[in-house]
């Protein structure tokens, strides 16, 4: 004779053992064209695309890199760890291209606090911002900790182009110009000093 009690006791099990079960995404396109679940969201995904008008397509020109693209799967899980979605996003290849060639700069659309090392403080009647640690790190990095501070970080004539027509590290130029521009956060009042070097163009 099996209980109310016991019965309940069965079912929790079979739901505990269900829950367990691992899924995999698949590692291929080919392997996921072979499943109905992702074969599914993947047409969702292509329609959305062709609904947003992502792209349009053209013929190729001479001497033009393609940038390929890849499919990406995701397998979105509940609290209990049962399947709740399938996701694919058909992404570029970002990658294969090369600066100067099919693009001239880049940016970030989303910043992380951490990132940019903000320092929040609360008090009575509202929160005070800091970025004290980030600058600390900034200068280390530079190696500009011991560099002699000026209350006019920069003239109105600055002539940056003459500055810059030697040889110079562009990545680490561009590195420095990034930094500062998120320092600006807390520092409103360096945007127009901070502002220049983003106009001049290092030679590498």
């Amino acid at each position: 004779m099996i209980t109310r009690h016991k019965a309940k006791e069965h079912h929790l099990s079979l739901v505990a053992r269900s829950s367990t079960i691992i899924v995999r995404e698949p590692n291929t396109t080919k392997e996921a064209l072979r499943s109905p679940q992702w074969l599914a969201t993947m047409h969702e995904e292509i329609d959305v695309l062709h609904t947003n008008k992502t792209w349009v397509l053209v013929p190729k020109s001479p001497g033009i890199n393609l940038v390929g693209s890849k499919w990406v799967f995701k397998t979105k899980l509940k609290d209990d760890g049962t399947v709740d979605r399938y996701k694919a996003r058909l992404v570029a290849r970002g990658f294969s291209q090369f600066e100067e060639i099919d693009f001239e700069e880049t940016f970030s659309l989303v910043v992380k606090v951490t990132t940019i090392g903000i320092e929040v403080k609360y008090f009575e009647g509202g929160i005070h911002l800091n970025q004290s640690k980030y600058v600390a790190e900034l200068l280390a990095k530079t190696k500009m900790t011991l560099a002699k501070a000026v209350a006019t970080p920069l003239a109105q004539k600055h002539g940056l182009h003459e500055a810059v027509r030697s040889l110079v590290d562009a990545s680490l130029y561009k590195m420095i110009v990034g930094s500062i521009q998120y320092l600006t956060l807390t520092r409103p009042d360096i945007t127009h000093a901070s502002s220049k070097p983003v106009y001049v163009k290092p030679k590498h």
